[in-house]
């Protein structure tokens, strides 16, 4: 009964006791650290106390019992005792202890304590020999918890929601920036040299909190501009200077880094949007920490977000990809047209679909 309670007593109980103060609990965590000395010594005690019991009542048996009533004594009751001990020695004591395993635990973790420092001598000894058979094993590993926490939403102690989010933390080391990012297609863009007074409001309308800056293309991001900090420029009637001057250093990761990383990089530079290269350092394009919280608990959306606006997004990736993969290099003519155009754009406002 005791070694099934201590083996099964969860670490989590244990440890639950100790921030409750309880001095016993201290005593017990000490023994599931030494979980092969604890069940050696309990071992040993079970054995000495069966292997005597049974001996102290075969004595008796042969003595009274077997010279007046042979049968009983040599087969009735020797086989009698074995069924007794099998089942109350073994099967309702193992059942309590695990049943009860945490109350008997903190019960009997100062007698065990004791005990294993009068058999220390046996118990170096079957270590001694166990040694070469035995191995240290993880207190618990990922693929346990997944298991308990399957066996929680089935038995209704776990919430579903509760489940998807457990299942999404432990997915995380398997999702990348490149998978949850916004396309450099989606990205808020604007070029470095944008003054604010050519910023209007339908520009802010469309949009997000930050803004990626660049210089001539997306490939050479030059920092991040606060929505917020533009209104305010607006408001201090500051409108001639640039984004350059009111803009945060950029921070790049690689489209490879693990969503479990970028939750660790959020909270060490204490940034919300990362911009997201390939290998050669080209843009593919801006994580946000939401991105990845979405990962965890499942799509966020504001009073502001259309429900259907990731389909248009994915069909608007789709056909600028296709004009992408059809556009012809275009002719000295058609170059002379568009860098007039460029220059009677008084705004100077590229978004990223039109710098790509």
């Amino acid at each position: 009964m005791i070694e099934i309670a201590i083996f099964t007593c969860p670490m989590a109980k244990i440890q639950a006791e100790i921030d409750n103060n309880n001095k016993s609990a201290v005593d017990l965590m000490n023994l599931k650290n030494l979980i092969h000395d604890t069940i050696a010594s309990i071992v040993i005690m079970n054995n000495i106390i069966n292997i005597g019991g049974m001996f102290f009542i075969g004595i008796l048996t042969q003595q009274w019992l077997s010279p007046h009533y042979p049968i009983l004594g040599n087969y009735i009751m020797p086989s009698l005792m074995v069924i007794l001990v099998i089942i109350f020695g073994e099967v309702v004591p193992k059942s309590i202890g695990e049943t009860y395993n945490i109350a008997i635990s903190l019960r009997v973790s100062k007698f065990i304590k004791v005990l294993n420092k009068i058999l220390s001598v046996p118990i170096k000894i079957l270590s001694f020999f166990t040694r070469f058979i035995s191995k240290d094993t993880p207190v618990t590993s990922e693929d346990e918890i997944k298991d308990l926490v399957n066996l929680g939403g089935k038995s209704g102690a776990i919430e579903d929601y509760e489940k998807e989010i457990i299942e999404n933390i432990f997915n995380l080391n398997d999702v990348t920036a490149k998978s949850i990012m916004s396309h450099r297609v989606h990205m808020s863009a604007l070029d470095e040299t944008t003054k604010i007074l050519d910023i209007s409001a339908d520009d802010l309308e469309n949009l997000h909190s930050r803004i990626v800056i660049y210089d001539d293309d997306l490939d050479h991001i030059t920092g991040i501009v606060l929505q917020k900090d533009i209104l305010l420029a607006h408001a201090k009637d500051r409108e001639i200077i640039m984004l350059s001057e009111i803009a945060h250093p950029s921070h790049t990761v690689y489209e490879d880094v693990t969503a479990q990383h970028l939750l660790e990089l959020f909270k060490k530079t204490r940034q919300h949007l990362f911009v997201v290269i390939d290998k050669e350092g080209g843009t593919c394009g801006v994580v946000t920490l939401e991105d990845v919280l979405e990962e965890i608990v499942g799509e966020i959306q504001d009073e502001t977000d259309d429900e259907n606006e990731d389909s248009k997004k994915e069909e608007v990736v789709e056909e600028r990809i296709a004009e992408l993969n059809v556009l012809e290099t275009p002719s000295s003519d058609d170059k002379n047209t568009k860098e007039n155009d460029a220059d009677n754009d008084t705004n100077g406002l590229k978004t990223s679909d039109s710098a790509i």
